[in-house]
């Protein structure tokens, strides 16, 4: 590289992003392009500096004091009171917020805070009000005010809060949308020679005459598997499963402090119907970490008992027993088209079946959990009949 050369490369300098540059208040009111220059990050106590901090100030004041006003046709007036919260029937965000009743929309306290923040509606405390019509009377409130009103649960609002600004549809529970699930229990054999067996073996003199066959060698496994007995054996599946367990459910009592379900949860759907919503696709239940300890087991399966949220009846459902239609022989299927049984598996051992999602806020900061149950016990583990004839392929 010649001499030249580099004098050029050192004399360039590199070029600054403009986002990077702090925004200046004089922008609101010059149209003029940025300068780009040395930042100034310290105090030099010079006449210079306090002069263009002032200029900023000034200019910082003067674009704030700009009054900011809306047409009367889009001011959406929102009336409180100690019993309701009354909204006018403007603008479509309505469409799931609310309940709709006359000429007036009620709307609950994390609602209504909510489009006092974001500037939707203008707050008004109710003053009088004519009998025998809808209008209203009141006088205006400033945010301060709204909060100490209707703020209850400063904890459900910022979550109410955080999940309406990452845009889905959230409602509070109610128990008219509360269906219970169903209850999953394993049928209990009910064999005659089994219930015969089970009480021989339950008497004094079954374990003597157990202990001496045993010493003889002539039963080793037949109080553990009686169906061994009368049965046969065509396959090796029927093999395996014959040695499963059965295991019972058992559920426990009903906890003396039970958590409610604060908040049923949608995907954003624009053709969603707060009249008629369908099953939610999240259920959240917010818990303050200064206030509540972490759920305990009784807290947990009362839950799940309780919860109703889409795709849940058919997450315990496995592949192969899904209704299969005939398949066309002219066409083979592909690797990628083949059903991946395992992966399904893993999937559901690893994110269970029912879940419950906890929405634990500390001071502001909101973690969201998702709780769920798992059981093993109703996963089919025996292999298929044809990974036995692939196993006895490959030994060939």
């Amino acid at each position: 590289m010649s001499e030249e050369e580099d004098e050029y490369s050192v004399a360039v300098e590199p070029e600054l992003e403009l986002e990077d540059e702090p925004q200046s208040w004089e922008n609101f009111q010059s149209t003029a392009q940025l300068r780009r220059g040395e930042k100034e990050f310290e105090p030099d106590n010079t006449e210079i500096q306090r002069t263009m901090l002032q200029q900023s100030l000034n200019h910082m004041f003067s674009a704030l004091a700009v009054p900011r006003a809306h047409t009367v046709k889009q001011n959406t007036k929102c009336y409180f009171s100690n019993d309701e919260i009354l909204c006018e029937l403007k603008g479509s965000y309505l469409q799931n917020m609310g309940t709709v009743k006359g000429r007036w929309c009620y709307l609950t306290p994390e609602e209504a805070i909510y489009l006092v923040e974001r500037g939707t509606v203008e707050p008004y405390w109710i003053t009088s009000r004519t009998s025998g019509s809808d209008e209203l009377e009141g006088v205006p409130l400033d945010l301060q005010s709204v909060y100490g009103l209707v703020m209850k649960n400063l904890a459900e609002y910022q979550v109410y809060a955080n999940l309406k600004r990452c845009g889905y549809i959230v409602l509070r529970h109610s128990i008219e949308r509360e269906n219970t699930t169903l209850t999953h229990t394993q049928k209990t054999n009910t064999d005659t020679f089994t219930r015969l067996w089970k009480s021989f073996t339950s008497t004094s003199l079954s374990k003597v005459v157990e202990r001496c066959l045993r010493y003889v060698g002539v039963i080793n496994y037949i109080p553990y598997t009686p169906n061994w007995l009368f049965s046969r054996f065509t396959k090796q599946r029927q093999l395996f499963a014959s040695l499963q367990l059965k295991i019972a459910l058992k559920t426990s009592s009903p906890p003396t402090n039970p958590l409610q379900i604060t908040y049923d949860v949608w995907k954003p759907d624009p053709s969603f119907s707060k009249k008629s919503p369908p099953i939610p696709d999240f259920q959240i239940v917010v818990q303050d970490v200064h206030l509540n300890r972490f759920p305990t087991l009784s807290q947990a399966q009362d839950l799940f008992s309780r919860c109703s949220y889409k795709g849940q009846n058919q997450e315990h459902i496995r592949s192969e027993d899904l209704p299969r239609t005939p398949a066309d022989k002219s066409k083979p299927k592909s690797k990628k088209q083949q059903p991946a049984l395992g992966r399904n598996q893993a999937r559901r051992m690893k994110e269970g079946y029912n879940g419950i999602i906890l929405a634990l806020v500390d001071n502001g900061i909101i973690n969201y959990t998702r709780l769920s149950e798992a059981r093993f016990y109703e996963e089919d583990v025996i292999p298929r009949e044809s990974d036995f004839k692939k196993h006895n392929q490959g030994k060939r």
